[in-house]
């Protein structure tokens, strides 16, 4: 009878030793089950998190219009799904201040919960936990308000699915494996009847660590046997686990890190395309508006800002424009040809754009155009120095012509019987003097202007007395002047600093005002070159008492080969070119010159260099 309790009391403990290991191993599964999804509960949120407040604050900047638009033909929607896993996605829903909704887009069989926004400035942008309701999973939603022009136009509401036991289905391989692993170490275990409890106990402690600090981990056993079999199998699992785990960090981090980097790029581009000085838009292909940088309104002389999303009809007021933006170029073949429209745009000022179209190919489909890609080029300055070209041509022409047929009348005239009377030879030989030094002045001002364009004069810089080289100079132009009966005068002080700058360069400039002066002065009338230092400059100034210059005309005296088209000057001899020298050779001396005139009082041009660059130095003794 003794025997049979024994025997009875051992097999009680074994299968007592036996459900405590079964117990354990359910335990361990649990437990290694709860980390799991404590981990990757924590790290979804933490990605929805950032994931949210990103979104919603890009979508928060995009206009009202656009958001409807796009929410209603579910391009945002496609957009969630390619920024998001599309299961966590809940509802993105558009409303007005008071709370009513204006558009939204739902996943299915889920309803936009019924909530006002804080009225308060400071928690219009925020995040809330929403509980579920009606079976309806948990929801956390991010909101942000749209702004425009400083108003409070919406509210964004953004939710995405809270994160749940749902999460754990695609680890349910993994899982189940894992439990089959630990329950066989577990039903193993209820063989080991020599086990040392001093290994166990340790075990059993490493294990609750695990479990009581929150993480994973391998066990840090030193065992033997079955034992030892078994922390080497449990390791591997946690090995697997862990890397498991710092993948999907390692993954959520670069899906973070590729967000951040895209919204760089695309607003570096975005800088970029907007301080190019040509006007650029981009059309989808459904010829809607997807870009413009500033430029095309000031080109087109637009008043009203452009928005993402109109077609042209709704903001050009061009046709040709229109029906040149909208023509379809889908084959590569097509896109080698370079395709442009010049449109005249009326205005304040007339200018002429040159538009060019681009097709933009996709580059998984080169066959296939997702876009056109337009670029105006203002090409005013461009026409108008082809136009002035042929008119200086002709001008020159006639320029040379003229004094040409001279010289030919008078010197056939001097090899026949009039060559004979003195009076006529010395008549003769002042109009060739005269208009040989009119074939040298054009010939020289054109010499100089060639190398004032190709860069090959650099200022001969020295210190030049303003008093003496500006007396030489009116005494060589009166010496010469004749048929008119000019009065110059001359005031230019003795004291004047030295300055320091290429007498040569300034004596053209300062000739051709006073070639000037002279040729469009009236009969008896007066030149005057005046000199003067003030605190911050010195001042040429070269003044004339003849036709004048019109308001109009002041505007466009120093560009080149221009000639007002007032009768008076057509009268006399010129080739637009001397005012434009002038210019350009006191620019290159750091100088400035401008004009003061009135039609039929007189010119004053004023040249003015400035002392602050070096113009005035100490002369060595």
């Amino acid at each position: 009878m003794s025997a049979v309790l024994t025997s009875r009391f051992i097999e009680w403990r074994a299968d007592r030793k036996g459900l405590a290991v079964i117990a354990i191993s359910l335990l361990m599964i649990g437990c290694i089950t709860a980390i799991i999804y404590h981990h990757q509960s924590q790290q979804k949120a933490s990605w929805l998190h950032s994931q949210g407040q990103s979104l919603v604050k890009i979508i928060s900047a995009m206009p009202v219009e656009q958001l409807v638009s796009n929410m209603g033909n579910n391009s945002l929607m496609n957009t969630m799904h390619n920024a998001l896993v599309e299961k966590h996605f809940a509802y993105i829903s558009l409303v007005s201040p008071d709370g009513i909704p204006l558009t939204e887009q739902t996943a299915d069989g889920i309803r936009v919960p019924a909530l006002h926004i804080p009225r308060e400035p400071a928690f219009w942008f925020g995040e809330r936990e929403i509980a579920p309701v009606d079976g309806s999973p948990r929801v956390l939603e991010f909101h942000a308000p749209l702004l425009q022009d400083g108003q409070l136009r919406a509210f964004v509401r953004l939710g995405f699915f809270a994160p749940g036991w749902s999460g754990l289905t695609a680890e349910l391989p993994f899982l189940a494996t894992l439990a089959f692993l630990v329950f066989n170490l577990g039903c193993a275990i209820y063989f080991m009847t020599r086990l040392d409890r001093g290994q166990l106990t340790t075990l059993n402690e490493q294990m609750g660590q695990l479990i009581n600090g929150n993480r994973i981990d391998t066990l840090q056993l030193e065992a033997s046997g079955e034992l030892l079999e078994f922390v080497q199998r449990f390791n591997g699992v946690m090995t697997r686990v862990n890397e498991q785990q710092q993948h999907q960090a390692v993954s959520n981090h670069e899906l973070l890190l590729n967000s951040k980097l895209l919204t760089f790029r695309n607003s570096r581009l975005h800088s970029i395309l907007q301080t190019l000085p040509d006007a650029v838009f981009v059309l989808d292909d459904s010829g809607r508006l997807c870009f413009s940088n500033s430029k095309l309104r000031y080109y087109l002389d637009l008043q009203t800002p452009l928005n993402e999303g109109v077609t042209m009809a709704e903001w050009c007021p061009y046709r040709e424009l229109i029906g040149f933006s909208n023509q379809g170029n889908s084959t590569a073949h097509n896109a080698k040809k370079t395709n442009e429209i010049t449109l005249t745009i009326e205005g304040n000022t007339e200018r002429s754009i040159r538009f060019q179209r681009y097709p933009l190919f996709s580059p998984s489909r080169p066959d296939k155009t997702f876009g056109t890609l337009i670029v105006g080029r203002d090409i005013t300055e461009q026409q108008l120095a082809v136009a002035h070209r042929g008119e200086f041509i002709a001008q020159v022409a006639h320029e040379l012509k003229t004094p040409l047929n001279v010289l030919s009348m008078y010197s056939e005239a001097l090899l026949g019987e009039d060559g004979h009377s003195t009076e006529f030879r010395i008549e003769a030989c002042n109009i060739i003097h005269d208009e040989t030094e009119r074939l040298s002045n054009l010939i020289n001002n054109l010499l100089n202007l060639s190398k004032l364009e190709s860069g090959t004069i650099k200022p001969d810089r020295h210190h030049v007395r303003l008093h003496d080289l500006l007396k030489d100079i009116l005494d060589s132009i009166s010496a010469g002047t004749r048929n008119k009966d000019l009065q110059f005068s001359f005031a230019v002080p003795h004291e004047m600093p030295p300055v320091y700058l290429d007498k040569d360069l300034l004596r053209i400039a300062v000739t051709n005002l006073l070639t000037n002066a002279i040729k469009y002065n009236r009969q008896d009338g007066t030149v005057c070159l005046r000199g003067q230092e003030t605190d911050s400059s010195i001042v040429i100034t070269v003044e004339d008492s003849g036709i004048g210059i019109s308001e109009a005309d002041r505007h466009h005296v120093f560009e080149r080969h221009f000639r007002s088209a007032s009768e008076q000057v057509s009268q006399r001899p010129g080739h637009g070119l001397g005012l434009s020298l002038t210019r350009e050779i006191v620019g290159l001396l750091h100088g400035s010159i401008s004009v003061q005139s009135e039609l039929g009082q007189g010119s004053c041009f004023r040249i003015q260099f400035d002392k602050t660059v070096g113009l005035l130095q100490k002369v060595p003794t």
